[in-house]
């Protein structure tokens, strides 16, 4: 048996050599969906120069602020998480020059400005991050800052949905298909009715209701679950109990790969290009629940699909992205035919029609690497619930189902204390 072994261990060892060599994301990946999240920062620490290019800095802030949000680590967390923030902003800015050249040049020469989700949601979890530092009043102004983008995203691509949707109905297409209805966020709204209620502010806490609704009917196909059923209680607690609210985040959202496709400039000629496709990385998770002091056992409800946020978001940028590589293609076409001609020494109607008859065979060569760049680590998946107890120390368990099945399980231990935000969050990225 043990020579067995000895065989046997140098083909498992080049196959992870090969699977890392692939993707050096491997081992950080692992370590996170096993919630070693101290190993996964080591590990994106170590490879940060395989993992990440020039161009990527604000994707590796990404991943290592909501890593340490995960580890505990929330000071680190928030300084990263900010970093991030402040780095998608200054790309964002220098896009409108770069974006000229990536007409020519390939989308992978511009700075990474972050998604929309990814820029959204750097804010909501660092709201998390303060509320652990005790810092209720930076949890606020994290809040206001991410409704404040969600408003600034109607605006922001109002003349490109306008394009797009022309061009949805010259092509005689759902222009719902290429544009996003995502403009709330349920989740972010919850944690606003949170911190506002532990400050008191009823008005705050009214708005953020009313919006927390709003999401769930303008969105439904983000949406697609039922209004959870604890929320109306979370606004009045009855004297002399305390509040006990649990988030649960299972999986992770999608990543991206390259997606190949032709376009027909005429009957007989086209242009290959690439494309960015989103890749699902599909939950276990089917179910949460909590279990405190060995009693009674709620179920967390469904209160935000930050995938589906990020594939609703996404629509616009791919289109974006699909209009700008066309021209860069048909541009290096254009470009092929020229040259064509020229070599052949042959201009005008004869030169043209030389080139277009090998088009096809320029064209095949001619696709640029798809810009496949995000975070990885955001949880794919928010679940919650919220229950009324007598103030005191509780033991509890956050427990993680696939089917029947338990997969993970937190534990806690929280004292709770009559007019304050007693709040536990657990994770399952898998």
């Amino acid at each position: 048996m043990e020579n067995k072994f000895k065989c046997f261990l140098p083909v498992v060892l080049a196959f992870f050599a090969v699977s890392c060599a692939s993707n050096p994301f491997v081992a950080s990946d692992a370590a996170t969906k096993e919630g070693d999240y101290e190993t996964a920062i080591s590990r994106l620490e170590e490879n940060k120069r395989n993992m990440y290019s020039k161009n990527s800095q604000i994707v590796y802030l990404l991943d290592l602020g909501m890593l340490n949000h995960y580890a505990g680590n929330y000071d680190t967390s928030i300084e990263l998480l900010q970093e991030a923030e402040r780095g998608i902003e200054d790309a964002y800015t220098k896009s409108i020059s770069q974006a000229i050249g990536s007409a020519i040049a390939n989308d992978n020469t511009i700075d990474y400005a972050g998604e929309d989700f990814e820029d959204i949601y750097t804010n909501l979890f660092n709201a998390l991050n303060y509320y652990h530092i005790g810092n209720l009043e930076g949890a606020v102004v994290e809040i206001r800052k991410m409704n404040e983008k969600l408003q600034f995203l109607g605006t922001k691509y109002e003349e490109l949905d306008k394009e797009l949707i022309e061009q949805a109905q010259k092509d005689g297409k759902d222009p719902a298909l290429v544009i996003s209805k995502f403009a709330n966020s349920a989740l972010g709204r919850y944690l606003g009715i949170l911190f506002y209620r532990v400050n008191n502010d009823l008005n705050g806490m009214e708005v953020e209701h009313r919006l927390f609704n709003a999401a769930f009917q303008n969105a439904p196909e983000i949406y697609n679950f039922s209004v959870p059923s604890f929320l109306d209680d979370e606004l009045d607690i009855p004297s002399g109990q305390a509040r006990l609210n649990i988030i649960g985040f299972s999986g992770l959202t999608p990543i991206k790969k390259e997606e190949i496709t032709r376009i027909l400039l005429s009957a007989t000629n086209q242009i290959k290009i690439a494309l960015p496709e989103l890749l699902m990385r599909p939950s276990q998770v089917t179910r949460v629940a909590v279990e405190i002091n060995g009693g009674e056992t709620l179920n967390l409800e469904p209160i935000e699909n930050i995938e589906a946020v990020y594939k609703e978001t996404f629509k616009r940028s791919y289109n974006r992205i699909r209009n700008r590589t066309i021209i860069r293609a048909t541009i290096k076409a254009a470009t092929a035919v020229a040259t064509e001609a020229a070599s052949k020494r042959v201009d005008g109607v004869a030169g043209l029609a030389l080139g277009l008859a090998s088009l096809g065979a320029k064209a095949a060569g001619a696709a640029e690497k798809a810009d496949i760049r995000t975070s990885r680590f955001f949880p794919g998946k928010a679940w919650a619930t919220g229950v009324n107890l007598e103030p005191g120390t509780y033991n509890g368990s956050v427990k993680f189902y696939a089917g029947n099945i338990l997969i993970h399980e937190d534990i806690f231990v929280i004292e709770l204390k009559e007019n304050n935000l007693n709040l536990v969050q657990a994770f399952v990225l898998k």
